[in-house]
């Protein structure tokens, strides 16, 4: 499922244009000391695995208990001007209608998932674009 996951992402963040097969083919390599840009350092992976990365954003994973549902985390390199530097949110996929939502999340001031500012809960679901970020929970939970 690893696997999958980082193929969608790639394709995901793939610049338009791009073809997909130079997306599949990029590598995510698993090992924080290989991939961890400079300034990144004080991130802890926490069981977390990196999934995608830009200048200014790292995308992590963990496998969820309930089926159907993965747990996304993103680390922002400088905080918003709102004080959201990291949050995570728990995604729920309809395979079936082509779908996902947020189940829960919680937003953090600090990296790392600390400094607690705030939760979210249930969403609506909703049809990610074809090659977004969103879309990635469903490529990777539908094979």
């Amino acid at each position: 499922m690893f696997r999958a996951l980082c193929a969608a992402v790639a394709l995901a963040m793939t610049p338009a244009g791009a073809s997909a097969q130079a997306a599949a083919s990029q590598q995510v390599p698993s090992d924080w000391e290989e991939i961890a840009p400079a300034g990144w350092e004080f991130i802890q992976m926490q069981g977390w695995t990196l999934v995608s990365r830009d200048e200014d954003t790292l995308v992590f994973h963990k496998a969820a208990r309930q089926p159907m549902h993965v747990w996304v985390r993103f680390e922002k390199m400088r905080p918003f001007p709102s004080g959201l530097r990291s949050w995570s949110h728990l995604v729920q996929v309809d395979c079936s209608g082509g779908r996902r939502r947020n189940v829960t999340g919680n937003n953090f001031s600090g990296s790392n998932l600390e400094g607690f500012i705030s939760a979210f809960g249930p969403e609506d679901w909703t049809y990610p674009e074809p090659g977004s970020r969103g879309e990635f929970p469903l490529i990777a939970l539908c094979d």
